[in-house]
């Protein structure tokens, strides 16, 4: 069981509106855990530094995939009514 999880949002309604508009964006996660303290030779007990692990990706925007579905579907109407597609194609 997870102790000591804290989870903080920096996506406010301002951005994710401007997110609609720009054509690609980056997604970050960053997760932190504390660990179990260290206990020294002389018995003190020491704070262990605490994990910390992040994560991004650059995905296209809302406006992009938008555009991206609304091209396949004509791709596909087009495909429809050409026989020969492949070949128009190659």
């Amino acid at each position: 069981m997870a102790r000591n999880l804290k989870i903080e949002g920096t996506d406010g309604a301002a951005e994710r509106r401007l997110a609609t508009l720009t054509p690609y964006k980056s997604v970050s996660v960053t997760v932190t855990t504390s660990r179990q303290p260290i206990q020294r030779p002389d018995g003190d007990t020491e704070a262990a530094e605490p994990d910390v692990e992040m994560c991004s990706l650059v995905v296209p925007g809302c406006e992009s995939v938008k555009d991206l579905a609304e091209y396949n579907q004509r791709v596909e109407e087009f495909k429809k009514r050409q026989p020969n597609f492949s070949q128009l194609v190659d």
